[in-house]
């Protein structure tokens, strides 16, 4: 499901998105963090309202489809009727905010592969960010019991670090599909923002569908939220094969932070964190606007 290459350059010239190496978007990362505060979340101006633009003035007539396969990937997700893929310029954008917000806060910033947004905006919206491979030979009950320890003691961290409130989320494991799936709710500036978040394992990847709508409307969304982000396949072949339970020692702690399965567990509980900010900011923004 690729567009032509004038197709791209239309997309890209609605608006110009500045880049997180451009002067403005430096001075931009420069702020200081502040924790809290609608005022201080709003005051991310230059790339999240050039998101937010974006976000409100896509065509939606550009990507509409059934299923989306990204260039060259191993993986598919379904597109239902009345949602759409946002275009490459509107990716960047978010993944610019992204890339300057987490390196003002520490670490490392997630990677977004797509967007889907619905055509009619109504506040929700799903992110699919992409981590490093599970190292070989862990074994899924060894992965859940690492997820349960980083979310419990490094959720509410996190948040606070990038200036949001968060509720303890609930896991839900699926052993059988070797999928663990969040829900939580996060705040900024008076605003709530509900998110689920649905893994998924290839080879070469940690997968996790993040999908949000605004605390108000999240029980109502989450039906619908919830097809989009179990549509997401892996192609035979391609998924990640965990080590047969009993295979790998059981710990009943953590594994030290160093380790890469630490490092990837804790970047997709900073990609659902930022993801949440990327929407709540574009929505002070336009209300500011308005």
């Amino acid at each position: 499901m690729t567009r032509s290459a004038s197709a791209n350059r239309d997309q890209r010239s609605w608006l110009g998105v500045q880049r997180a190496d451009s002067p403005g978007a430096q001075a931009w990362s420069r702020q200081p963090l502040h924790p809290r505060g609608s005022t201080r979340i709003a005051s991310f101006s230059l790339l999240a309202f050039a998101f937010a633009l974006l976000t409100c003035s896509l065509a939606p007539s550009v990507l509409a489809q059934t299923e989306y396969r990204l260039d060259g990937a191993n993986w598919t997700i379904a597109v239902p009727r009345g949602w759409m893929v946002a275009p490459p310029a509107a990716l960047q954008a978010v993944n610019d905010v992204a890339q300057s917000m987490v390196a003002r806060a520490g670490g490392q910033p997630p990677q977004y592969i797509a967007q889907l947004l619905p055509e009619v905006p109504n506040g929700r919206y799903i992110l699919v960010q992409r981590q490093g491979a599970l190292p070989s030979g862990m074994s899924f009950s060894e992965f859940e019991r690492l997820t349960r320890s980083q979310l419990e003691s490094q959720s509410k961290a996190i948040a606070e670090k990038l200036g949001m409130k968060s509720q303890p989320p609930t896991t839900e494991v699926d052993a059988n599909r070797h999928r663990i799936i969040t829900k939580g709710t996060l705040q900024a500036g008076g605003t709530a923002l509900g998110y689920l978040s649905v893994s998924a394992f290839a080879r070469d990847a940690y997968l996790i569908v993040h999908a949000y709508a605004p605390a108000s409307d999240f029980d109502a969304a989450l039906p619908e939220l919830r097809v989009i982000a179990d549509s997401l396949r892996i192609d035979d072949g391609a998924e990640f094969v965990f080590a047969a339970e009993g295979t790998t020692p059981a710990s009943q702690s953590s594994p030290p932070v160093a380790t890469p399965s630490n490092s990837v567990v804790r970047g997709a509980i900073i990609g659902t964190i930022v993801g949440a900010i990327i929407g709540l900011i574009s929505w002070l923004l336009k209300r500011r606007t308005a």
